[in-house]
């Protein structure tokens, strides 16, 4: 049962040595995958008589136990599902961080704008009053204004 995870901790390990090959476990994955067996490999005369036998323990298991096989895709499969919605919520997050970002700074922008506009404190000013019309003159002497007219 732990067989399908090691397995799938062992193909993710690679494929991250295949992505990045320069880091740490790409080079990791190198020496132990790649050179020891090379190495191994070329100072032995029975090099294709170890790869043929590596051949047939795979196509072995594969017969005797496709379930197993089976099993390793699945559970890559689902480290996949989680790989991809992992990333997703980061993208999320990442985006509302921005836009979060972008808001506060539109909404700080319009209370300098505005901090700007008010006079400092203590100093009179920068207040709108209201205009007045001017009132009419009294009616001259003798006169009764514009009711005059309406009598007449």
């Amino acid at each position: 049962m732990i067989a399908p995870i090691l397995l799938s901790m062992f193909v993710l390990g690679w494929l991250s040595a295949v992505a990045v090959p320069q880091g740490a476990i790409g080079k990791a994955f190198r020496r132990l995958f790649v050179d020891a067996p090379a190495r191994l490999l070329q100072t032995s005369p029975r090099t294709a008589a170890v790869w043929l036998v590596l051949l047939v323990l795979l196509l072995a298991i594969s017969i005797a136990a496709p379930e197993v096989i089976a099993l390793m895709g699945v559970s890559d499969l689902s480290a996949y599902l989680d790989l991809a919605l992992i990333s997703l919520v980061l993208g999320a997050v990442k985006s509302a961080r921005s836009l979060a970002g972008s808001a506060l700074a539109i909404a700080r922008q319009g209370l300098a704008a505005l901090a700007a506009a008010r006079p400092a404190a203590g100093r009179r000013g920068g207040r709108v009053r209201r205009v007045r019309k001017a009132r009419p003159p009294p009616p001259a002497e003798g006169g009764f204004g514009a009711g005059a007219w309406v009598v007449a």
